[in-house]
């Protein structure tokens, strides 16, 4: 029962670190952010 118990918090360890890194990823990396892309000034031909 021990194992079942250290497997199981270990798991649930895992996954609550995925998720902050995920969280963490989608609010602090440029290339996932879903602002609006600021388009470069046209040039006037």
């Amino acid at each position: 029962m021990n194992h079942v118990v250290s497997l199981g918090g270990y798991i649930l360890g895992c996954l609550a670190a995925l998720l902050i890194a995920v969280r963490w990823l989608l609010r602090n990396d440029p290339v996932l952010r879903t602002d609006e892309p600021h388009e470069p000034p046209r040039q006037p031909d």
